[in-house]
């Protein structure tokens, strides 16, 4: 019996007790309602960790392998996998004493190559390269608005002219002419290390590969692998960043900036219509059948400088 302290006033019912309070313990799960369940969900959690137990100790036992074999042979080994940092810069940053205006001129040309290489103004494969000598103040090159020297004109080219080779990209070309002329040796490491690759479209892990192999000082582009792929070009989805991240062990790639977005919005027009058949053409082209532009007047090549 409840005494006076704890009994309720006369005329009303207490309800502190009128409920009783379950015990958590005694609350069921699914798992404990339907028992298969719980035992299926249970085996396939020990099932994934026994099994990535086996890949690692299976990944172990290969390694362990290769150092016993590296110590029997005698051979010293070297920890070389490390991430270096990438300088990147915008569009309209003077980067290395080069303006921005003299970075979107430079880009502007990529285009011409392409469009002089195909005879017209909206070239499907509108992907083009040059190099360029900032240093040089003596070769084929412009001045900006304010009279500052742009650099001097060293190699372009134009991708896929060659269907049988699927490697013939715009920037691999260049480099291949390039070294056609000034052979990639010691003799000529300092020219080709002072040298600046500019490619309207941003290159990918074959391209930048290629990059960090000839020890550029800078890379530029203007059109993403990221926007590449909104326009449904085919893309292997790795932005060069990552691959010049992976290169620390490449000595002569290990000054090399980045600079990207140059002249964008001159540069995007020319990437959005061949697989995007409702894009618009790009100025100077009209629609002459879905999917395809045509050039409004007989095209005539323009001159680079």
């Amino acid at each position: 019996a409840l005494d006076e302290a704890t009994a309720p006033p006369a005329g009303r019912i207490s309800l502190t007790h009128s409920v009783p309070q379950t015990a958590p313990s005694l609350l069921l799960s699914p798992s404990h309602l339907f028992p298969s369940t719980f035992i299926f969900e249970s085996m396939q959690r020990r099932g994934f960790l026994l099994l990535t137990f086996v890949l690692l100790l299976a990944s172990s036992a290969v390694a362990l392998n290769k150092a016993r074999t590296l110590r029997q042979l005698g051979i010293n080994t070297v920890n070389l996998r490390t991430n270096r940092a990438v300088d990147v810069y915008n569009a309209d940053e003077v980067v290395n004493g080069v303006s921005a205006e003299c970075r979107r001129l430079w880009m502007a040309k990529t285009i011409v190559v392409n469009q002089n290489a195909q005879g017209t103004v909206c070239p499907w494969g509108s992907f083009g390269a040059i190099i360029v000598n900032h240093t040089n103040t003596q070769g084929q090159g412009f001045r900006d608005s304010a009279g500052r020297w742009c650099g001097s004109f060293v190699e372009s080219n134009n991708g896929g002219t060659n269907l049988n080779d699927p490697s013939e990209h715009s920037e691999i070309n260049a480099i291949r002419r390039l070294g056609d002329r000034f052979p990639f040796n010691r003799f000529n490491a300092e020219f080709w290390g002072a040298l600046s690759m500019y490619t309207n479209g941003e290159s990918c892990p074959m391209d930048a590969a290629a990059e960090v192999w000839a020890g550029f000082k800078e890379v530029i582009y203007s059109v993403s692998i990221d926007d590449l792929l909104k326009q449904n070009w085919n893309q292997i989805d790795i932005d060069s960043k990552r691959v010049y991240q992976k290169s620390d062990s490449i000595v002569a790639s290990r000054n090399l900036v980045l600079i990207q977005d140059v002249d964008w919005a001159n540069q995007i027009p020319f990437f959005a219509w061949q697989n995007m058949p409702n894009n618009p053409c790009p100025a100077g082209c009209h629609k002459a059948s879905p999917g395809f532009c045509a050039d409004n007047v007989p095209y005539v090549p323009k001159p680079l400088f």
